[in-house]
C-alpha cells in the first residue's frame, strides 16, 4: 500500500498500510508462539533430520519456510513505514536494523529451502503424481529475500553504496537460485497434472501457489534494476559495471525479464482461477478451509510487479492494474476473516476432530 503509485494513494492510504503494519507484527507473534507450543506438545509433528517416514506431510514441510517469508515480509514493511518516517533521527537505525536482519533471514531462508528438498528427497514423502504445489513455497521465500533487500537499499533511510551493492549482486543470484527451484516444480506439476488431473476439491485453491514465483520474480528484478540504476555510479570502483551506463543496462535487462516472467504468471493465474471455478461449479468446493488463507500473498507478488512497473516505465497502465490488484486482494482478506470466523463458531474450524481421526487411524494401525 506504502507503494502504490500516484496518483492512487493519499495519507489515508498511509494510515492504513500503517495500521495493517501493526496488524502484521501482533499477528506474527501470535501464530509464532502457536507453532512453538504445538512443537513443544505435539512433537512428532515437527520434522526430524533422521526421520524415515515423519508424521507430517509434504505440503507441512514445504510450508516451514512460510516463517522466514514472514520475517521479510516484516522487514521490507519497517523499512518503508520505520525507516522511511525518520521519526526523531531514528530512520537510519531502523535501516540498520532492517539490513542486518535481512542478511541473517538469507542466510536462514536458503538453508530452509534446500533443508526441505532434501528432506522431502530422503524421506520420499511425495511422488510425481502426489506433488502438492506448495513445494514451491521455499523457492518464492528465497525471491522474496530478493525483493527485500532491493527495498532495504532503495527506499531506507540514507543507505551508502558500500552497503547497497552487496545486497543488489546477491539479490541477482538469490532470484536465480529460487526461480529455477520454481521451474523443477513447474515440470514436475505438470506431469502431475497430466497423470492425475486436478487436485482434490480441498486443495484446489492452492493452486494459486503456482504464480508466486513468476510475480515476485518480476517484482524483484523491477526492484534490483532500480537500485543499480541508483547505486553503482556513486560506489567508486574502477570497474565498467559500476558506473550509470552500467546501472542503466541492469534496469533495462531486468525490465525485460520482468515481463517476460509476468507472462508466465498470468499463465499460471488463469490456470488457476479456472481449476477453482470448475471445481466450484461443479459443487466440489463444499465449506471453506484454511487453504483458501494461501491464495493471498502469491497472487499479490503480482500487485508489486504492477507497482515497480508502473515506477520503471512510468505507465499509467500498470498502475491502474496495480490499484485493481490491490482491491481484489483486499476483498480476498476480508473474505477469509469472514469464512474464519463463522467456521470457527459454528465448529467447522479449530474443533480438532480430524487430528483425533488422523491419530486414532495411526494407533489402529
Amino acid at each position: 500500500m506504502h507503494q502504490t503509485p500516484q496518483p492512487y494513494n493519499g495519507r489515508w492510504w498511509f494510515i492504513c498500510s500503517c495500521i495493517l503494519y501493526v496488524t502484521s507484527l501482533v499477528l506474527f507473534c501470535s501464530f509464532v508462539l502457536v507453532l512453538l507450543l504445538r512443537a513443544i506438545l505435539y512433537p512428532k509433528t515437527v520434522p526430524g533430520p533422521g526421520a524415515k517416514q515423519p508424521s507430517v506431510s509434504a505440503e507441512e514441510i514445504s510450508i516451514s519456510a512460510c516463517i522466514p517469508i514472514s520475517i521479510l515480509t516484516l522487514i521490507d514493511q519497517t523499512i518503508y513505514i520505520a525507516s522511511d518516517a525518520n521519526w526523531n533521527g531514528t530512520g537510519h537505525g531502523f535501516m540498520l536494523f532492517c539490513y542486518v536482519a535481512w542478511w541473517v533471514v538469507v542466510v536462514w531462508i536458503l538453508i530452509t529451502t534446500q533443508a526441505t528438498y532434501v528432506n522431502l528427497t530422503r524421506t520420499s514423502a511425495i511422488s510425481p503424481d502426489t506433488l502438492p504445489p506448495a513445494c514451491i513455497i521455499p523457492g518464492v521465500g528465497v525471491v522474496t529475500a530478493a525483493v527485500v533487500g532491493a527495498s532495504v537499499v532503495t527506499y531506507g533511510y540514507d543507505v551508502s553504496p558500500q552497503l547497497a551493492v552487496p545486497v543488489i549482486i546477491v539479490g541477482y543470484i538469490l532470484i536465480g537460485w529460487g526461480i529455477f527451484w520454481a521451474l523443477f516444480v513447474y515440470a514436475t506439476f505438470f506431469i502431475r497434472s497430466l497423470n492425475a488431473g486436478w487436485l482434490p476439491p480441498e486443495k484446489i485453491p492452492t493452486l494459486l501457489f503456482l504464480v508466486g514465483p513468476p510475480g515476485q520474480t518480476a517484482g524483484a528484478l523491477m526492484a534490483l534494476g532500480s537500485a543499480a540504476q541508483k547505486h553503482f555510479p556513486n560506489y567508486g570502483d574502477d570497474s565498467p559495471i559500476f558506473t550509470l551506463m552500467g546501472g542503466q543496462s541492469f534496469a533495462a535487462t531486468s525490465a525485460l525479464f520482468a515481463l517476460i516472467f509476468l507472462g508466465l504468471y498470468a499463465l499460471w493465474l488463469i490456470y488457476s482461477i479456472y481449476g477453482i471455478l470448475e471445481a466450484a461449479f461443479a459443487g466440489k468446493i463444499k465449506s471453506f478451509t484454511f487453504t483458501w488463507w494461501g491464495t493471498i500473498f502469491p497472487t499479490a507478488t503480482g500487485n508489486l510487479a504492477f507497482v515497480f512497473l508502473a515506477d520503471g516505465f512510468n505507465s499509467q497502465a500498470f498502475a491502474v492494474l496495480s490499484c485493481i490488484w490491490l482491491v481484489v486482494l483486499f476483498i480476498d482478506y476480508f473474505a477469509c476473516w469472514i469464512f474464519t470466523i463463522i467456521g470457527i463458531v459454528k465448529g467447522d474450524l479449530l474443533d480438532g476432530r480430524e487430528e483425533d481421526e488422523k491419530e486414532a487411524r495411526q494407533k489402529s494401525d
